[in-house]
């Protein structure tokens, strides 16, 4: 998982999360840290992104609120909750993944250095500002560990 982390921060390529609830949810969010939003094949692959959004479109959309980082999440982002849907997220999931992975494989090269710093940025606002999954790291076991969690193995950062 590092070396997938340390991939996708040497491209220009968004970050992605996937949270579960105990409830059928899908919450499957895109964060903008490109350094270059013309870089080629990007919005072709957003485009199909957002597309494949449209398989579950009548799954009821699970609102999560306002939040600090909404400004760079990016359109393809899903988010849904309903009782007897497991099974189709699961296949959503696993066919976002499959575009996500396509992606990475062919998104061009970027500064380490500056896409690092871009995604250290959202990072660290996950700890100064909060979410909902970095709120159960904390409390779960602690800011420091779930810092390190993140910044070294989640997001390789660090």
């Amino acid at each position: 998982m590092v070396e997938k982390t340390l991939q996708i921060l040497q491209k220009q390529f968004p970050v992605t999360q996937k949270d579960a609830g105990t409830y059928d949810t899908f919450i499957l969010e895109f964060y903008n840290t490109m350094l270059d939003e013309t870089a080629e094949n990007y919005k072709n692959y957003m485009e199909l992104l957002e597309k494949e959004k449209e398989r579950i479109a009548d799954i009821p959309a699970h609102d999560l609120g306002k939040h600090w980082y909404d400004p760079i999440k990016l359109a393809a982002s899903d988010s849904k909750r309903a009782k007897k849907c497991g099974e189709r997220l699961d296949k959503q999931y696993q066919r976002a993944l499959e575009l996500y992975v396509q992606m990475l494989k062919d998104a061009p090269a970027a500064a380490p250095s500056d896409k690092m710093a871009k995604s250290y940025a959202y990072v660290d606002g996950l700890f100064k500002n909060g979410g909902p999954s970095t709120d159960a790291f904390v409390k779960a076991i602690g800011a420091e560990k779930a810092r390190d969690m993140f910044e070294t193995v989640i997001f390789g950062v660090r």
